[in-house]
C-alpha cells in the first residue's frame, strides 16, 4: 500500500507524494469531507481553521490575487498562511507562512502527521479511503495552517470549485472569484456560463463573495456569479468598469487608480509591466473592503490603512508573471487562452518603450491538454516577435515540438527553431538577445518552472 512506503526525508516526501497519482483517482468530495471532519473532531478539536479562511477560485489570476492579499494583510501585522498550486520549482513554495515557503522539516512533518491521522481514520471506519495528490496537500496545508496558528489562510483552488477538494471547508471568513476563461474544458464545461458555475461552487449562504465585473464579451459569467450569490444570500463586493481609472503604464511599473469603499479612490503602484495585474489588485482591495466591514461587524481590532494597501501592492512579489529574471529576460506563467491574450498585451504597451529595431525573442511550449493551437495561432497573428524558439516540456503532458511548429507554420512564414532540450532552446534565446532586445518566456507554467530550475 502505498501510505506504507518510508519517508525520512523531504526528497523522499516529494517522491513518494509524486507516486500518488499512480495509485488513486478522484474521490467524491463526501469522501474528502468526511476525511476533514475527522480530523478537526479529534486530531485537531479545539482548533480553528474556517473562520480564517478566504477561499479564492477563478480561471485566471487566484495566485496573484493571493498574493496581493497576503502582502497587504502583513502589512497590516498579520501572521498569513497561504496554499496555492501549481509550484514552479519545489513542493513547498504550495504553502507559504509569513511570506516564505514552509522549510523542509515541516513539510515532512505535516506529510507523516496527515499519514498516521489517515490509517486511523481507515482503521477506525474500516474504510479504503485514498487521498489523491491535491487532497494530501490540500490535509497538510491543514496541519501547518492550525500547527502555526495563522491569523489569516489564503485557501486557493486546484480545479473548478464546486467539485474542488479544498470546496469541504463549509464557513468561511471571504470567498473571491478571478477572471473566468476557457481551460480545463474536459472537466468544467466549454461555455464561460458553465465555468462560471463550477467556480461559483464556492460561494456559501451568507459568506461575502468578492468578484470582478467582465466585459460584454463574458458578461455571463458575472450574471451565473451573481445569481448564485444573491440566491445564497451572500453579500456581493465587485469591481466595476469605472472603480479602476487613470492608468499610466511604466516599463517596469503602472500607476492607476481603484475605487475603495473606504477611502474612495486610491492611487496604487504595481511594480510589473504586466496589464493583467491593475484587475489582480484591484480584486484584492476589494477583498480588502470586505474583511474591513467583517471586522466592523465582529467589533475586533484589525484595521487596514490606505498606506498598508499602497505599500503591501507596490511591495508584492508573484514568481513567472511577467517577471524579470535577468535584465530584459521576462517569464510569465501564461497558459490559456486569456492568459496568452493578456501577456500579448503586456508586451504590446511595452513596445512603445523600446525603438524599431529592438527585437521581442520568444521562447513558448505548451502542455497537450490545453489549448495550444489558439494559443499559438494569437502569438502568430501578433507579429510580435521578431524571433521565436520553440521546446518541448519534458513527461507525458508535454507537446511535442514538431507539433508546435507545425501548428504555427499554419498562421506565419516566420522562421522558427525548435530544440527539444529546454536548456539548449535557453541557451540559444540568451545568445541571440542583443543589448537592446527582449526575451519572453511563456506558454506554460512548466516552462516556467524548468527555466526556474536552470537559473
Amino acid at each position: 500500500m502505498l501510505s506504507e512506503l518510508s519517508v525520512k526525508n523531504y526528497e523522499e516526501a516529494e517522491r513518494y507524494l509524486l507516486e500518488i497519482p499512480k495509485f488513486t483517482s478522484k474521490n467524491p468530495l463526501e469522501a474528502t469531507r468526511a476525511f476533514y471532519q475527522y480530523l478537526f473532531s479529534y486530531a485537531l478539536k479545539g482548533k480553528s481553521f474556517e473562520n480564517k479562511v478566504i477561499h479564492i477560485a477563478g480561471t485566471n489570476g487566484k495566485g496573484s490575487v493571493c498574493a496581493y492579499l497576503n502582502s497587504i494583510l502583513e502589512q497590516g501585522g498579520m501572521r498569513v498562511g497561504m496554499f496555492t498550486s501549481p509550484h514552479l520549482v519545489t513542493m513547498r513554495e504550495r504553502f507559504k507562512i509569513a511570506g516564505k515557503n514552509v522549510s523542509e522539516a515541516l513539510f515532512l512533518e505535516a506529510l507523516v502527521w496527515v499519514r498516521e491521522q489517515l490509517n486511523k481514520y481507515r482503521e477506525e471506519k474500516q474504510i479504503s479511503y485514498e487521498p489523491t495528490f491535491f487532497e494530501m496537500l490540500f490535509f497538510m496545508g491543514v496541519y501547518l495552517f492550525t500547527r502555526e496558528a495563522v491569523d489569516i489562510i489564503l485557501l486557493e483552488t486546484g480545479l473548478g470549485g464546486k467539485l474542488d477538494a479544498t470546496n469541504v471547508t463549509s464557513k468561511p471568513l471571504l470567498t473571491i472569484i478571478t477572471e473566468i476563461g476557457l481551460d480545463h474544458m474536459q472537466y468544467l464545461g466549454n461555455t464561460l456560463s458553465r465555468i462560471a458555475g463550477e467556480k461559483a461552487g464556492i460561494i456559501k449562504h451568507g459568506v461575502p463573495v468578492v468578484y470582478g465585473m467582465h466585459n460584454e464579451e463574458k458578461k455571463e459569467a458575472t450574471a451565473v456569479i451573481a445569481e448564485k450569490a444573491h440566491s445564497l444570500e451572500a453579500v456581493t463586493y465587485c469591481i466595476q468598469k469605472d472603480d479602476i481609472k487613470g492608468v499610466n503604464i511604466g516599463e517596469k511599473s503602472i500607476d492607476f487608480l481603484v475605487k475603495s469603499r473606504y477611502y474612495d479612490y486610491i492611487r496604487l503602484t504595481v511594480a510589473t509591466s504586466a496589464l493583467y495585474q491593475i484587475e489582480n489588485a484591484a480584486l484584492a482591495i476589494r477583498a480588502v473592503d470586505a474583511l474591513q466591514d467583517i471586522w466592523k461587524q465582529r467589533k475586533t481590532q484589525n484595521q487596514i490603512s490606505l498606506d498598508m494597501i499602497q505599500q503591501g501592492v507596490l511591495k508584492m512579489k508573484w514568481e513567472a508573471r511577467m517577471e524579470e529574471i535577468m535584465p530584459d529576460v521576462y517569464l510569465d506563467g501564461g497558459h490559456n487562452q486569456d492568459g496568452v491574450k493578456a501577456f500579448l498585451d503586456t508586451v504590446t504597451a511595452r513596445q512603445q518603450f523600446h525603438k524599431e529595431e529592438d527585437r521581442n525573442i520568444l521562447l513558448f511550449s505548451a502542455v497537450n491538454d490545453k489549448a495550444y493551437e489558439e494559443m499559438i495561432r494569437m502569438i502568430a497573428e501578433s507579429d510580435l516577435f521578431d524571433e521565436i524558439y520553440l521546446t518541448s516540456i519534458p513527461g507525458m503532458r508535454g507537446t511535442a515540438v514538431e507539433e508546435l511548429r507545425d501548428t504555427f507554420k499554419q498562421y506565419t512564414d516566420q522562421q522558427i527553431q525548435i530544440f527539444k532540450d529546454v536548456k539548449q532552446a535557453w541557451k540559444e534565446c540568451l545568445a541571440s538577445k542583443g543589448d537592446k532586445d527582449t526575451v519572453y518566456v511563456a506558454g506554460s507554467l512548466y516552462l516556467a518552472g524548468l527555466i526556474k530550475e536552470l537559473l
